[in-house]
């Protein structure tokens, strides 16, 4: 078994322990799954065993005890951008869940791409340190250590990653700005660049948009930017109005990231490229409607 240690920062007091520990550990995939290990007594506050609806208050040291189940290994080749005895960073395919009791998922596939680590304290197989939705690919930050795991999700509890996506959004937005909008009562901060308008015959307009969430709540750039009015293209589930194109997957992807590296401090920052099918579809819309206008 390995284990994690953590003490509660400050503007956390209050919130039940297995909310708290399903929103700042990714290696939960639910509050179900958090409040099962709470209740086997694998989690502790302050030396002594809790309950799932324990509010824990700031500098409670939680240690969360990890059982070595066995997990089957997802033999699927994942593109690693970069990986040391403590991390890496792959790129997730869209499609596939990042965690949780499914036998195709990025975890389950992490021990055929990754090294094991050498480190006294390293995991038993690595584990995911933030989620991306099912449909968005994109960078993906992984822990291979119990240290790295904890400092990596501290920066990103207390919001020192710093998250770059790109998305085809539904319609013509005229300028940059932000939208500040609670998501599920948990505030919520999306900042929108416009990298450029294309004319669409399905759409009418289509805008090319980099985004820099500044938090991080569970699908926030889609709902943003469906309450704003623009829905990403292929989102099946935000698209409230307007036409919904089917078939071609979702037009959003984390294309960036940049964090302090957990064990040596030096910044990390990766950043990729859209995949081919934005290009191909933004040439496209501009080819049939540049040959239906004459």
């Amino acid at each position: 078994m390995k284990e994690l240690t953590h003490i509660i920062p400050d503007g956390f007091t209050g919130i039940r322990l297995d909310q708290y520990l399903c929103d700042t550990f990714a290696l939960f995939p639910s509050r179900k799954s958090a409040y099962k290990l709470i209740k086997k007594g694998m989690v502790t506050i302050n030396g002594h065993t809790s309950t799932p609806n324990n509010p824990v208050q700031k500098d409670d040291a939680i240690r969360i005890i990890l059982d070595n189940e066995y997990s089957p290994v997802y033999k699927r080749k994942l593109n690693v951008l970069y990986e040391d005895q403590y991390m890496a960073i792959v790129l997730k395919p869209p499609g596939m869940l990042v965690n949780g009791n499914f036998a195709k998922t990025i975890e389950r596939a992490l021990p055929f791409n990754l090294l094991q680590s050498n480190s006294v304290d390293a995991l038993s197989a690595p584990s995911s340190v933030h989620r991306l939705d099912r449909p968005t690919g994109g960078l993906l930050v992984v822990a291979k250590t119990a240290a790295a795991m904890m400092n990596l999700s501290r920066q990103f509890q207390e919001r020192r990653v710093k998250k770059v996506y790109r998305a085809l959004v539904n319609g013509k937005i005229q300028e940059s700005g932000f939208i500040d909008a609670d998501v599920d009562n948990k505030e919520a901060v999306t900042a929108y660049f416009i990298v450029d308008n294309i004319p669409s015959l399905h759409t009418n307009w289509i805008t090319y948009l980099e985004i820099y969430p500044r938090t991080g709540r569970t699908h926030q750039i889609r709902k943003h930017l469906a309450d704003l009015g623009h829905p990403v293209l292929g989102d099946t589930q935000y698209t409230y109005t307007g036409p919904l194109l089917k078939g071609k997957g979702l037009f959003l992807w984390a294309t960036g990231i940049s964090l302090k590296h957990p064990v040596h401090g030096w910044l990390l920052n990766v950043r990729i490229d859209v995949p081919n099918k934005f290009y191909s579809y933004i040439e496209r819309e501009k080819r049939r409607f540049s040959k239906f206008n004459g």
